[in-house]
């Protein structure tokens, strides 16, 4: 019974007997049923190893290869310049995460791993070095670089060369109009000696009286325009500080207009006093309507502010001119002198007859509900009691069988309610203790019948007390 319990597989081994061939059935068992026999099964006591399985990081060779943990777990990289950039070369795979002062990274981008000032995205430095592992040397560094020969700061275009760090001796611009006289420059003051002295094309400019360009001829100029000059130039004026001088309706003190300008040039647009300001209502239920008694003038519109003042209720968002009507115990349109008949609690028993709109009502506290079947009878509501009144109490339901007189002898079995009975008037009270009997009532003629007619007990005289088949009426 022992081998029955366990997984075997067959081989069949030939061995030679003198000519003869014998065939020797070899068995083999698969302790662990995952289909390799512990010929070739390195745990046949576990499953989950064998040839085929796939190894992971647990210390054990799954695959059965002779590796422990081979092929799996994370890749690391050696960050011997500790950039946080690892070397491609100097790779290890590790089941586990290494500590931070291991030396190793997860990335294997950088390109000098002996250079801490190399690695991408670094800054390229003018050193003829790769410093941003973009393949590129020194790039974006070169310039083109001019000789200034007068050691004036400013070179020309006769002799440049093109490098990072040209030495000393260039410059990098080709403004000098002279550059073998150190006293023209860009830099020079310009005097009246009909010399081009600052190299800006311009003789003798900048001397004399300085006027500022005034293009929109507003009597203000431009800061940022101005010449030199011994009479006023045309489009000139004597005084600078317009913030704008293609608009002759901006400069300093001018009328503030609704315009999207700085019309006074005070840092400011279209601010309050502007002459041709709005006045602005509040909307502060967000209905489009303005409340008329709070208003602030201004060019623009303000946050929560409308052009209109039409609203007679800047409380509910439910509340403005047109609106439709709901039954939320508000004056909805701003139209109506008083509320709709539907939302008004004639009887005062807390309902009215419309139904509750989904935003809530609003109006008279003592109105609790809707949908009031009878708005002129306080006595019925959607939860009214039940009455012995002769009319159905309680919105949606039915007249109870007490109050209906079925035997038609003016009563019903219920008691009368104090407030009395406002069903069929033929019903003339009730306390009817058989109302299937016409002849049985609270009132009326006791009969010679065997019934109690008065609803108490039968008279004596209507009894056969002698069993002869006879009573005394």
């Amino acid at each position: 019974m022992f081998w029955l319990s366990l997984l075997v597989a067959c081989e069949t081994e030939i061995k030679p007997t003198n000519t003869d061939t014998a065939e020797v059935e070899v068995l083999f068992i698969d302790a662990d049923g995952d289909g390799y026999t512990e010929d070739n099964d390195c745990n046949d006591n576990d499953a989950d190893i064998n040839p085929q399985a796939v190894e992971i990081c647990d210390e054990v060779d799954n695959d059965c290869n002779g590796e422990v943990d081979d092929g799996v777990g994370t890749l690391w990289y050696v960050d011997a310049d500790g950039d946080g950039f690892g070397d491609p070369e100097n790779v290890q795979q590790l089941c586990e995460d290494p500590a931070d002062d291991a030396g190793l990274v997860d990335n294997a981008d950088d390109c000098d791993d002996a250079d801490e000032l190399t690695f991408p995205d670094s800054d390229e430095l003018c050193d003829e070095k790769d410093n941003d592992c973009d393949s590129l040397i020194d790039e974006e560094l070169n310039y083109d670089y001019y000789l200034d020969a007068d050691g004036d700061g400013f070179g020309t275009e006769e002799f440049h060369v093109y490098d990072c760090a040209p030495g000393e001796g260039y410059v990098a611009n080709t403004e000098d109009c002279d550059d073998n006289n150190p006293d023209k420059s860009p830099l020079a003051n310009e005097t009246c000696d009909g010399i081009d002295n600052d190299c800006n094309g311009e003789i003798d400019d900048g001397v004399g009286t300085l006027w500022y360009v005034d293009a929109d001829y507003d009597g203000v100029g431009d800061v940022s325009g101005f010449v030199y000059s011994c009479d006023q130039p045309d489009g000139y004026a004597p005084v600078f500080g317009d913030c704008d001088d293609i608009n002759s309706l901006t400069y300093p003190n001018a009328p503030e207009q609704c315009d999207g300008e700085d019309n006074d040039c005070d840092g400011s647009i279209d601010e309050a006093g502007a002459v041709d300001e709005l006045d602005w209502y509040a909307d502060a239920d967000g209905d489009g309507y303005g409340d008329p008694s709070v208003s602030i003038s201004a060019c623009d519109q303000p946050a929560g502010y409308v052009l209109n003042f039409s609203d007679c209720s800047d409380t509910s968002a439910n509340v403005y001119p047109g609106a439709t009507d709901l039954c939320d115990g508000l004056i909805n349109d701003c139209a109506l002198a008083d509320l709709t008949d539907a939302e008004m609690d004639n009887d005062g028993d807390g309902f009215v007859t419309c139904t509750i709109d989904a935003s809530g009502w609003v109006g008279d506290s003592n109105v609790v509900g809707g949908d009031d079947c009878d708005d002129e009878d306080s006595s019925v509501s959607p939860v009214a009691v039940e009455l012995c009144d002769g009319i159905v109490n309680v919105c949606g339901a039915t007249l109870p069988t007490d109050e209906i007189d079925n035997d038609g002898d003016g009563y019903v079995e219920c008691p009368i309610d104090a407030g009395g009975w406002q069903g069929d008037l033929a019903v003339g009270g009730g306390g009817d203790c058989d109302d299937t009997e016409a002849s049985v009532a609270p009132t009326g003629i006791e009969l010679c019948d065997g019934l109690a007619n008065l609803c108490g007990t039968v008279p004596s005289y209507e009894i056969d007390d002698d069993g002869d088949g006879y009573v005394e009426c």
